[in-house]
């Protein structure tokens, strides 16, 4: 699908039918930027829509990869295994994420204005990345120390 990395391999070229589909994705994509923010009445449609060519895209897709004409390319995982379970500095950021998502989700649905609630999902927003670049960060440094190790994808 557009906006995605390449997922598989076309060893005769791609198929007219995928191209129609991207296509259509595309034009479906650039509708819900052009009329979605109009309302619900609109928003609704194009999700159909979009759900429709994905589903029928994926389908196609499948027909494709069984009679060979399309191959999936395999994408290596990288799964992290510590040696002497899980250390209290991931554990404390894994608890924060989730005290993070609570604040947001609270701050949205709680009747306050918006002048109250707009700092603190904005806050929470910047606190999630700082989250997922400290998690990063702890990662590397363990594999570095011998305290976790790549396990890979299972075989």
């Amino acid at each position: 699908m557009p906006g995605g990395r390449k997922t598989h391999t076309f060893p005769r070229g791609v198929p007219f039918p995928i191209v129609l589909l991207t296509i259509a994705i595309v034009i479906v994509i650039v509708l819900w930027v052009s009329f979605a923010s109009k309302g619900w009445l609109y928003a609704l449609p194009i999700i159909a829509i979009f759900s429709a060519i994905a589903f029928v895209y994926f389908k196609v897709l499948d027909v494709y990869e069984r009679t060979g004409r399309a191959v999936r390319i395999a994408r290596p995982s990288v799964r992290i295994q510590f040696v002497d379970g899980t250390p209290g500095s991931i554990l404390a950021l894994r608890y924060s994420f989730a005290v993070i998502v609570a604040t947001m989700l609270v701050s949205g649905l709680v009747p306050v204005t918006q002048q109250a609630a707009k700092p603190i999902i904005i806050a929470c927003v910047l606190g999630l990345f700082l989250i997922a670049i400290l998690h990063v960060i702890l990662e590397y440094y363990y594999l570095n120390i011998g305290r976790a190790k790549n396990i890979g994808s299972p075989q």
